[in-house]
């Protein structure tokens, strides 16, 4: 099961200054994650600084661990699982 939600991936994105919103998306059904999510930034600086520092690897709760990726600067979208 995915652990990740809102609060998780905003904390984990919430260092880098230009963050804006961090989204998980789930079935509307189930409520269970979808197992990506989105995260914005206003800086496209902060973006690539995330994906370099990162190293696409998104911590989540008791050790589990997701992968994000990127659309670009304003719209990332990430896995996580």
């Amino acid at each position: 099961p995915h652990k990740v939600n809102d609060d998780i991936l905003a904390r984990a994105f919430g260092r880098y200054p230009s963050f804006l919103k961090a989204k998980v998306i789930r079935d509307k059904r189930t409520g269970k994650t979808k197992g990506y999510g989105f995260v914005s930034f206003k800086d496209p600086n902060d973006y690539v600084r995330a994906m370099r520092e990162m190293n696409g690897e998104l911590p989540g709760p008791a050790g589990t661990r997701g992968r994000w990726g990127a659309l670009g600067s304003m719209g990332s979208m990430g896995s996580m699982g």
